[in-house]
């Protein structure tokens, strides 16, 4: 191969020395990343985490996973959890962007992420728009299994305003 490299430097029958093509430039200047996989041993310590109530641990393990390559059932449980984690180590903005991204374009937890943004919103002190999640579980997700729950809380609005 080294004897191949070098003759292709050298001039040629008609004494011109051969150009490197333009295909070869592209490879020679476009080096891939290689695609970093899903870690499923760091997604199981973050769950574990979680489930004892290390929120910190659970964080920092749930950030660093690649979640492009996780299923989706499983990126909206990390999503989910990693909302709540925020949630319980008192971050609400960041609990909030990912229960609206769930909400957004989630297809499994809608409805919980519906719930946990009224919560959120009331215990934030802003119950109009703790109504408007909880509004939105009743009339778009009339079977779910927050459905009483959030009848319920809408309920209690007449209390928090």
């Amino acid at each position: 191969l080294a004897e191949m490299q070098n003759r292709s430097n050298l001039p040629n029958q008609r004494g011109h020395t051969p150009i490197s093509s333009p295909k070869t430039e592209l490879v020679k200047k476009t080096k891939t990343k290689p695609i970093q996989e899903f870690n499923r041993s760091t997604y199981m310590a973050g769950v574990f985490a979680y489930q004892r109530e290390d929120y910190q641990t659970a964080l920092s393990k749930f950030l660093s996973l690649n979640l492009q390559e996780a299923p989706k059932k499983t990126v909206e449980n990390i999503l989910y959890w990693t909302a709540d984690a925020y949630q319980q180590t008192g971050q609400y903005e960041n609990a909030l962007q990912l229960l609206n991204k769930i909400s957004i374009t989630g297809t499994l937890r809608i409805d919980d992420a519906l719930v946990q943004k009224g919560l959120l919103h009331r215990k934030m002190g802003n119950e109009s728009l703790a109504i408007i999640a909880f509004s939105n579980v009743v009339s778009q997700h009339p079977d779910s299994e927050y459905f009483r729950l959030a009848k319920m809380e809408l309920k209690t609005t007449d209390g928090h305003q």
